[in-house]
């Protein structure tokens, strides 16, 4: 029988679900962060059209990311792929954590799409 150390386990088990709980963060997000942004003045005014174009945002992000992660793995590897879209990732929740207008949350938020989907898709 072979054996595996247990660190190593661990290590790619926490890899593994540390890109579903990423990705849940990004999708629960908009449930909490909405009725705050909306009714308090946090950053800037935010009407609900706009809000609508933030929330939405995210499943154009989603559909690109689509087209291209095949290729980038293919041409890349799975692991440079995986730690590539680490990038989008830090990029999208810095731009929503510290946004000075409409234009950055909705990019922030199309910067996560960019992550999201394609981690699923890493992970087939």
């Amino acid at each position: 029988m072979l054996k595996i150390p247990r660190l190593s386990q661990f290590k790619t088990a926490l890899a593994a679900s540390g890109g579903a709980f990423c990705a849940g963060t990004v999708l629960g997000w908009s449930s909490p962060a909405g009725p705050r942004l909306l009714n308090e003045i946090q950053y800037f005014p935010i009407t609900a059209g706009q809000w609508s174009w933030i929330t939405s945002i995210y499943n154009v992000g989603c559909a690109i990311s689509c087209l291209v992660i095949g290729y980038l793995m293919d041409k890349f590897g799975r692991k440079m792929t995986m730690l590539g879209l680490v990038v989008p990732f830090v990029v999208g929740w810095s731009l929503l954590t510290w946004p000075v207008n409409l234009q950055m949350m909705i990019a922030g938020r199309f910067a996560l799409g960019l992550h999201g989907l394609a981690r699923f898709f890493h992970n087939s």
